[in-house]
């Protein structure tokens, strides 16, 4: 038994050795952006303009982008048509009291 937890010890040493000694580079990064990020929300603002102005000048609405998804054709559906789905069928048992 004491072999056993000897060479546990050992083994749990010279694992914790080994993956101290890993070198660590840090993270560099090289591109601001991702070449497919999508651009500012907002419209380019004016000379001596504040972000209030510019929210004025868009009724308060924050746009997207234009090439936030290209590959997004289907347009959103109707207002007030949402399907109501019913819940299942429980056999008209009456609430237990």
């Amino acid at each position: 038994m004491r072999t056993l937890a000897l060479s546990f010890c050992a083994l749990s040493l010279c694992a914790l050795l080994a993956v101290s000694t890993v070198p660590v580079q840090a993270q560099i990064g090289t591109d601001p952006r991702p070449p497919n990020a999508p651009g500012p929300a907002l419209p380019p603002p004016q000379p001596g303009e504040n972000l209030t102005d510019q929210l004025n000048r868009t009724d308060g609405v924050i746009p997207p982008t234009r090439n936030v998804d290209p590959g997004m054709t289907h347009p959103a559906p109707p207002v007030g048509t949402t399907p109501v789905i019913p819940p299942p069928d429980l056999n008209d048992t009456p609430p237990r009291q």
